[in-house]
């Protein structure tokens, strides 16, 4: 019996020793619930803060899209509008023109930053390579609409104005097919009254095709807008990355709960003292400019010099190249259409670089940003290898080199690597950034790198000709 009792004894003091075991778990529990709990209500405010903010930035987006894109708008309607104005001052002309281009230019900046952060809300190879294809693509039908207006125009005009002006001793040189067909055209009454009156200013016309550019460009701009529309009102329907600033982290010890949040802050605020950079070497997302200067400076280059070189380059030396036979074969496409071909070829391999950039897996190529500033600097051997093309008015000299199939290559090289290396770089950027308040920093310098490109190259563009034409 007393073997019993003592048992029982035991068995009881088990009892009461379980069932304080499970008083500190509960109130365990409890204090940690009530640790946590200001946390996650913190959380949730923070996540609804930031659901405002996002949309409050959408919002802002949507008017410095719509607005660049109604006053694009308003710029083609009064531009079509000109041509049909005869009495209109050509000074007046030119100041409207002047306005109307600064007006455009100024509203081009915003709505470039603002559509290339709303193009990063989707992958790059989907949002960005479309945005940058899409640019490409307004020059590629402009090139195609003035090859195709040009395939229709009397060859004449160019074999008058072009292969004529020194007709008395040059005669020799000429075809005799070709030179028939001058003769015939000079036979013609209105040819005559043209050449003997040079000067006199032409009676005005209405220049449907002027017309057509700007009532295409016109419904190109009311398309856009419309489709950004579409995008807007169903915004809901798709997300964009985020980064999670602090991860949920499934765990019933508050050590360890802890533990993990201030080694998260500290890595965190080591990276933004490393310059946006973590110890692993990788971009990190911090919202300092410091960190977006360091993600888009190799990108930021090769985009740079990439532009700098075709700009140079196109269009303004490329429109003085000639072929090789022009005046000396009746093939249109050595003569008049020479130049016009070179421009589509330009544009046409630019687009199809950039969406090439697209099936490119940049995750597979090490150190993509630094490969991408070397191909950009081996892009400048082109400006020495344009200048030993065939062009109109240049100073005779042996370094020439007598093909046609030599700029028609080069025209290739240019457009593709251009349209290739601007791709990746923004598409880069663009996969490394992933807040939305980073995606607007690097957007807003690659776009910087951008325009520089373009302005130092049309700038350069001037002496560049006057040294390929031997006037320096």
């Amino acid at each position: 019996m007393y073997q019993q009792l003592r048992k029982y004894d035991v068995d009881d003091q088990a009892t009461t020793e379980l069932t304080e075991v499970r008083t500190l778990e509960d109130a365990s529990r409890q204090d940690l619930h009530e640790l946590l709990l200001p946390n996650t209500e913190f959380d949730e405010q923070a996540h609804l803060s930031n659901d405002e903010s996002r949309y409050t930035n959408m919002n802002i987006e949507r008017y410095a899209i719509l607005g660049p894109l109604a006053t694009y708008i308003l710029i083609f309607l009064l531009s079509g509008v000109l041509v049909f104005v005869p009495d209109i001052s050509p000074s007046k002309l030119l100041d409207l023109a002047l306005f109307m281009l600064g007006t455009a230019g100024a509203g081009s900046s915003f709505l470039g930053t603002a559509v290339l952060i709303f193009a990063g809300r989707f992958p790059p190879r989907i949002g960005v390579n479309s945005f940058l294809s899409g640019q490409v693509m307004g020059g590629f039908l402009v090139s195609l609409g003035g090859f195709l207006n040009e395939a229709v125009e009397d060859p004449m005009r160019f074999w008058t104005a072009t292969c004529t002006n020194n007709f008395n001793t040059s005669i020799s040189d000429l075809e005799n097919m070709f030179f028939e067909k001058v003769v015939s055209h000079l036979e013609d009454e209105e040819s005559l009254q043209a050449l003997e009156s040079p000067l006199e200013c032409p009676h005005f016309e209405v220049d449907f095709a002027t017309f057509s550019y700007f009532f295409i460009g016109l419904l190109t701009t009311v398309v856009a807008m419309a489709g950004y529309m579409i995008l807007y009102s169903n915004r809901g329907s798709y997300t964009f990355e985020e980064e999670t600033e602090m991860p949920l982290l499934e765990t019933n010890e508050p050590s360890v709960v802890l533990s993990e949040l201030s080694s998260e802050d500290s890595d965190s605020d080591s990276a933004a003292e490393m310059g946006g950079r973590t110890m692993e070497g990788k971009p990190s997302v911090s919202n300092s400019v410091i960190g977006a200067l360091e993600v888009v400076r190799k990108p930021g280059i090769a985009t740079f010099l990439s532009l700098f070189v075709t700009l140079t380059i196109f269009p303004a030396w490329m429109t003085k190249l000639k072929s090789v036979s022009m005046c000396e074969s009746d093939t249109r496409i050595h003569n008049d259409l020479f130049v016009p071909m070179l421009l589509v070829l330009q544009n046409g391999c630019d687009l199809l670089g950039r969406l090439c950039g697209r099936w490119i897996k940049q995750d597979k190529i090490a150190n993509l940003p630094s490969k991408l500033v070397r191909a950009a600097v081996a892009r400048c051997f082109l400006l020495g290898l344009f200048l030993f093309c065939e062009a109109k008015g240049s100073a005779p000299h042996a370094l020439v080199v007598h093909q046609d199939w030599y700029p028609v290559l080069l025209v290739i090289i240019l457009g593709f690597s251009n349209g290739l290396i601007v791709s990746l770089s923004f598409m880069h950027v663009g996969s490394v950034s992933k807040t939305p308040s980073m995606k607007q920093t690097t957007s807003t310098l690659m776009l910087l790198a951008l325009s520089l490109g373009l302005i130092t190259g049309s700038v350069v563009a001037f002496p560049y000709s006057r040294l390929g034409l031997g006037h320096w």
